[in-house]
């Protein structure tokens, strides 16, 4: 059976309704993505750290336990970045103990997806006393 004129009409209606709902859903598809490809690719430069913890004088061990104590703690408090001072080992007697160890702890946590990056606050190891942490949120 053939399909009547106005039968055409109202399937070419159909489908360009259609259309134009993909076409919108499309253009808000892309802009959530824009949205979501805006957040993830912020870095710990982006966040400006809420809290800070002074590692001076502590040993190796007290630093572990500290600095885990101190990541769970914000992330109870819902902050998305921190600063870790560590020092840059110029009073220790012999190498810097603090950054490495500092370091070892961030990979762990970074393990168990409670930290998402860190940067030495001024670009280097060897010229920072402080790092800065993002969270996961």
């Amino acid at each position: 059976m053939a399909n009547k004129p106005s039968d055409k009409e109202d399937d070419f209606s159909k489908i360009f309704k259609n259309a134009e709902l993909d076409a919108e859903l499309q253009t808000l598809l892309q802009e959530k993505q824009k949205e979501a490809d805006a957040t993830e690719s912020k870095t710990s430069k982006d966040f400006k750290p809420t809290f800070e913890i002074d590692l001076h004088g502590y040993t190796a061990l007290q630093a572990e336990m500290k600095v885990g104590s101190f990541i769970h703690y914000a992330l109870k408090q819902k902050v998305l970045a921190v600063r870790i001072i560590t020092g840059k080992g110029l009073h220790s007697g012999g190498q810097p103990v603090l950054p490495d160890t500092v370091e070892d702890v961030l990979r762990t946590l970074k393990k168990e997806n409670l930290v998402k990056s860190w940067r030495w606050e001024k670009g280097q190891k060897e010229k920072s006393g402080a790092l800065i942490v993002q969270l996961a949120s």
